[in-house]
């Protein structure tokens, strides 16, 4: 995937977390009350909501910008050489930036679906190893590490810091 297509989806995903962000989650998750002045609970999270906007459109804009000032220096080079790949393969996709993006998404909704049903513990090595698979790690010390640190992040919050852990 090219730097262009990377901004440009970069930029559209900015600009549609920005709007669910005005339109849904700030104002039915955040409590504000008309007894405050100018700085309410929500002051923030609409700053970074128009903040991702603005940045994503820049994004955007720029992205459009590069690639128009490609193809005109392509046409006057008089380079007509395009890409035409429309056969899959399975080894491209593994090795492309979409599976990993596709891997951590899936993770994360793994991580959400199994974290009530069967508890931080096992859901937190099942996902972390998942996602190690997923990213094509070799080192078995890897794993140690990763199921080590989900061990050791549960007995600080459950056991030395109170925290109730599902």
């Amino acid at each position: 995937m090219s730097k262009i297509t990377k901004d440009k989806i970069t930029g559209i995903a900015s600009i549609l977390f920005g709007l669910s962000l005005l339109i849904y989650f700030i104002p039915y998750w955040v409590v504000t009350t008309d007894q405050l002045n100018h700085t309410n609970p929500d002051t923030f999270p609409k700053f970074i909501a128009v903040a991702l906007i603005v940045l994503g459109a820049v994004l955007l804009i720029q992205a459009f910008m590069t690639q128009h000032r490609e193809r005109k220096d392509n046409s006057a080079q008089g380079d007509v050489s395009a890409k035409s790949s429309s056969s899959f393969s399975w080894k491209t996709f593994v090795r492309s930036d979409t599976y990993c993006i596709l891997a951590t998404a899936l993770t994360i909704l793994l991580f959400d679906i199994l974290l009530g049903r069967v508890g931080y513990l096992w859901t937190g090595c099942i996902c972390s190893v998942f996602l190690l698979a997923a990213f094509r790690s070799k080192k078995w010390y890897h794993y140690v590490i990763v199921i080590a640190f989900t061990f050791l992040l549960y007995y600080i919050f459950a056991e030395i810091l109170l925290v109730k852990m599902p």
